[in-house]
């Protein structure tokens, strides 16, 4: 072992012993495991570690040494406060702060996974949904358990949805969803003081970003809460048949109505029409919206997964990372501030039925007649050469061929796989059943 390590040194730190003519690996390897010592000294900070040192003294010479720093192996190589760090980061609100803390720092720590999921928390409030993915991966395969990554994510909406009532000057609701944050992400009673705190602190990030916002454009900020069209966001997982979704909503409300409608990216909140639909697949808390109503669509992950490979928009090793994303916070969000949500199964049969129920929803009540007209008009529209910024169809949106089963795209492995973990999910919406897979 002496002699590997004595090797390792001399290869990797370049450096040479303190008395080369009286060291010998031979007589290194017969001494007793506590006669041996082994230091660095570094005689010029500015050049070290390529001017290194290594000593070997026996037991009686270790009180006579004064001038050397022994390197202590017993002693933890990680921060061992990062973590309370972190916890109090996160309680505050402090996301820039979480969404900082590096793999390369967290690796080392006992408590690796709670940071990275901490890490991914806080790269969510910060818009990083790429890296908020990897880390959420990260957290998985260190042991988290999905219940407190769902927790976390969960808390993380409460968050979002606490600065968006703060933005629309609901001070009660903001207060509400804030304490729901802090309380499912610490498992039990909040300390007042604790949402005092985070409450201050998201005000302070929201009154930044308004000035930012200001200063760019150089114009007055408009709060949602100064325009009045009636609001209603269609949402939903990708590639679950949002799209057809959005458009009926669209034409059932231009029925009645003078009607705004766009995708998130470009909605204007002072547009003077009086209702306002809105595209959008991932909540975002830094949308200035008032929503009146949301509609949402839902269908089988492995068929979406499916469809995002068929469009070119995910690759056979992200399909896992992608999947978790959705079913621990895309889906649960929507689902759980949704007014209605339609499967994709329900589009794909009886699209009249369902025309009438939607604007039932919306308050349009159509006869037969009317709702036959409405769905003539959906399958009137198609995809064209360019991205259609009314209908949100984009070349390909439609496949050519109708495909009701994914296997051959994701391969038997990998939808047996997703069948077994995200059995929960898959069972809950009737995907699958409870008894097989």
């Amino acid at each position: 072992m002496f002699k590997k390590l004595i090797a390792w040194l001399g290869k990797n730190r370049k450096g040479q012993p303190q008395n080369p003519s009286t060291v010998s690996l031979d007589s290194i390897a017969t001494k007793r495991p506590e006669e041996i010592h082994f230091h660095w000294h570094f005689n010029d900070m500015a050049q070290s570690p390529t001017l290194v040192a290594w000593n070997i003294l026996p037991t009686s010479m270790f009180e006579s040494v004064t001038s050397v720093a022994a390197v202590d192996l017993a002693k933890p190589i990680y921060d061992e406060h990062l973590l309370d760090r972190a916890r109090t980061q996160w309680q505050f609100g402090d996301w820039k702060s979480l969404a900082a803390l590096s793999r390369e720092e967290i690796e080392g720590h006992p408590e690796r996974a709670k940071l990275a999921l901490l890490a991914a928390a806080g790269r969510l409030q910060t818009g990083q949904e790429t890296e908020t993915r990897q880390f959420i991966r990260l957290a998985q395969d260190w042991g988290v358990s999905k219940k407190l990554i769902s927790q976390i994510l969960v808390a993380g909406v409460h968050n979002s949805l606490g600065c968006a009532s703060t933005i629309c000057n609901q001070d009660r609701r903001a207060l509400e969803h804030f304490d729901a944050s802090i309380s499912t992400g610490t498992h039990g009673s909040v300390n007042w003081l604790v949402v005092d705190a985070r409450i201050r602190h998201q005000n302070q990030l929201i009154e930044h970003r308004f000035l930012e916002s200001s200063q760019r454009i150089n114009t007055p900020i408009k709060l949602v809460a100064e325009q009045k069209a009636r609001l209603i966001l269609v949402a939903g997982l990708n590639r679950s048949g949002s799209t057809w979704l959005y458009n009926c909503v669209r034409l059932l409300l231009q029925s009645k109505y003078d009607v705004y409608a766009c995708w998130v990216k470009d909605y204007d909140p002072s547009n003077p029409k009086g209702v306002h639909v809105v595209k959008l697949h991932a909540p975002d808390d830094k949308l200035n919206l008032h929503t009146d109503e949301i509609y949402t669509s839902r269908r089988d992950i492995r068929e979406i997964a499916g469809s995002m490979m068929r469009m070119g928009w995910l690759s056979h090793d992200k399909v896992q990372e992608y999947l978790d994303w959705l079913t621990s916070f895309v889906h649960p969000f929507w689902f759980n501030c949704s007014r209605m949500e339609i499967d994709y199964s329900e589009i794909k049969s009886g699209k009249r039925l369902l025309v009438e129920k939607i604007g039932h929803s919306l308050g349009i009540h159509l006869d037969a007649k009317q709702a036959q007209m409405i769905c003539i008009q959906l399958e009137a529209l198609h995809p064209g050469t360019s991205f259609d910024a009314i209908t949100q169809l984009h070349p390909n949106h439609i496949s050519s061929r109708i495909m009701e089963d994914y296997t051959e795209l994701l391969g038997k492995k990998l939808m047996n796989e997703i069948a077994v973990r995200y059995r929960d999910w898959l069972v809950r919406f009737d995907y699958i059943s409870e008894a097989g897979l």
